[in-house]
């Protein structure tokens, strides 16, 4: 047990050690924390963690830069986890995540420039977070968004300029926000296409 501890928590120092001691792989580690917190992975044909599903655990931001060792994960859940803003930069390395999912964390407008150049998400959940006009200047250049969900967050009609040319927006959820049906309304004239549920 006492093995399995020290490997855990050598996670942590792996990322500026180099993986120094345990024996284990950056990936295995990552695994073994993961697991350790209630976590759970699925992997593809090729047996490489593709997602990992740590909401409502005790995931915390050091224990997050352990995702740099899966570098193929397509979805990440960190709904409900005490997750901060400057604790979610490692994602910015996860060139093939396609769906997060942030609800109930921490997050706000300066995080969200951790997601920035994330070529291949096409899913992002950021109800209950800390978002406000002022961090949705991001999505101006987030052409593959299919589905965006700002619900609960204090996002206004000025903040909806920026969505104004994500043509392959399928779904933009704006539910409990300060959004007014006169906004919506104009929004709808540059996305017809867009299901905008308010």
């Amino acid at each position: 047990m006492k093995t399995t501890i020290r490997c855990s928590l050598g996670i942590l120092a792996a990322i500026a050690l180099a993986l120094a001691g345990c024996g284990q792989s950056g990936e295995q580690q990552a695994i073994g924390v993961i697991g350790q917190l209630g976590g759970k992975i699925k992997t593809d044909a090729e047996d490489r963690v593709v997602e990992v599903d740590l909401s409502h655990s005790k995931v915390n931001d050091a224990v997050l830069g352990a995702l740099v060792f899966l570098p193929h994960v397509r979805t990440l859940n960190l709904s409900n986890t005490k997750v901060t803003s400057e604790g979610i930069a490692p994602l910015a390395g996860l060139h093939d995540l396609q769906t997060l999912y942030l609800v109930a964390t921490e997050v706000n407008d300066t995080g969200l420039q951790h997601l920035r150049n994330l070529p291949s998400l096409r899913t992002l959940h950021l109800g209950r977070t800390q978002i406000t006009d002022s961090g949705l200047s991001i999505f101006k250049g987030m052409s593959e968004l299919r589905t965006l969900s700002l619900g609960n967050t204090a996002v206004t009609d000025a903040g909806l300029a920026n969505f104004r040319d994500l043509k392959n927006l399928s779904t933009l959820i704006l539910k409990h926000t300060k959004v007014t049906p006169a906004g919506v309304q104009e929004l709808r004239h540059s996305l017809p296409n867009t299901h905008i549920d308010r």
